[in-house]
């Protein structure tokens, strides 16, 4: 049939995807009164060729191949839950980085892990936009009397055309700041290809602490992937070691980089578990808080049944922020990201002008 041949010239590239082609069409179109063999139309549902016609057999077939007039053999479509199934995964089978998506980071293999940083190292990102001060021609904006004056000079300075712009959206700066302290070993090498993929979008800032604060911007923006986290880990001296969170705020808020947190979407990666004074962090998320758009806070512990930030500095750092997700799965990571695992990822943190 015409809409056999038009999909298999449309979608298929190469001889060993004909059998997957044909198997993934037979399952949408055998319903039909005739076989999904196009030339079924000629030899009929009963298998009598009409008068005149004539099959060409297939010239790469092998012997005892059905003769049709298709040019290989790509063997007959294969149906699943008949007997004999070995379970196996079909053409269609989850890729590898879904069957790992419900499990804890540290609970994957290194090569799971690989393959995940590579994942979010082709993610495309769109992450929250403000308006900017300038404004572009659009059908549905305000109206723009200027533009409007200079095109009735064409007109005899008659308004016969109103003219109307909008501002124009610009994407807000993002600010991640990641725990590679000892309890989040097996969380900080995900949340630095996370890192880096937003540098590499555009307008972010990101930082590693532990017991101090360390600026990776540059370190990530690195082309190769696997060469920039390993960079950022040997710039990181004090990885794996213990945790003063409210220490490290302080010390960007009293940093030239603070400034970079005003109208910003900042994330804070951490568990939460800090050696600083509670009513510290407090105090330091509330100042980041107030120069930030939005305060997100991801904790990897957040996913555990029965977790309840009730004690300790998140006690102190929760009231705070505008979000606490979990962030120790792909699958809680999609609760704050809409990733999508052909066109990457979209962010949800925004305002009503994202």
């Amino acid at each position: 049939s015409r809409l056999y041949w038009t999909a298999r010239i449309a979608l298929v590239d190469r001889q060993d995807a004909l059998e997957a082609f044909d198997a993934v069409f037979a399952e949408v179109f055998d319903q039909q009164a005739l076989a999904v063999d196009p030339h079924a139309r000629r030899t009929g549902p009963d298998g009598a060729t009409g008068a005149g016609e004539t099959t060409v057999p297939a010239p790469h077939a092998p012997p005892g191949a059905p003769q049709s007039g298709v040019p290989w053999h790509t063997g007959a479509p294969r149906r699943s839950g008949g007997p004999g199934e070995t379970g196996r995964p079909g053409p269609w089978a989850p890729s590898p980085v879904e069957i790992v998506a419900d499990q804890p980071f540290g609970d994957l293999r290194p090569e799971d892990l690989r393959l995940l940083g590579q994942w979010l190292e082709q993610a495309r990102v769109r992450w929250p936009r403000r308006l900017g001060r300038r404004r572009t021609p659009h059908h549905h904006g305000r109206l723009d009397v200027r533009a409007t004056l200079a095109a009735s000079r064409h007109t005899g300075f008659e308004l016969i055309r109103l003219c109307r712009a909008r501002p124009i959206r610009r994407p807000r700066r993002i600010v991640v700041l990641c725990d590679v302290s000892r309890s989040m070993h097996g969380y900080a090498d995900t949340y630095l290809h996370l890192m880096r993929a937003a540098v590499r979008a555009g307008d972010a800032e990101v930082f590693a602490f532990s017991t101090s604060l360390t600026r990776l911007t540059a370190t990530l923006a690195h082309r190769s992937a696997e060469h920039a986290v390993a960079r950022a880990n040997d710039t990181v001296v004090d990885r794996y070691g213990g945790t003063h969170i409210a220490g490290s705020l302080e010390a960007l808020l009293a940093s030239h980089h603070g400034n970079l947190l005003r109208g910003a979407v900042v994330f804070v990666a951490s568990d939460g578990w800090d050696s600083d004074d509670p009513q510290a962090l407090g105090r330091a998320v509330a100042r980041i808080r107030r120069r930030a758009h939005r305060l997100v806070w991801l904790n990897p512990r957040a996913g555990r049944p029965g977790y309840r930030p009730e004690t300790g500095p998140m006690a102190a750092a929760l009231p705070h922020c505008d979000a606490l997700h979990a962030a120790d799965t792909l699958d809680a990571l999609r609760v704050v990201f809409d990733l999508d695992p052909v066109a990457g990822w979209v962010a949800h943190v925004s305002d009503g002008a994202s």
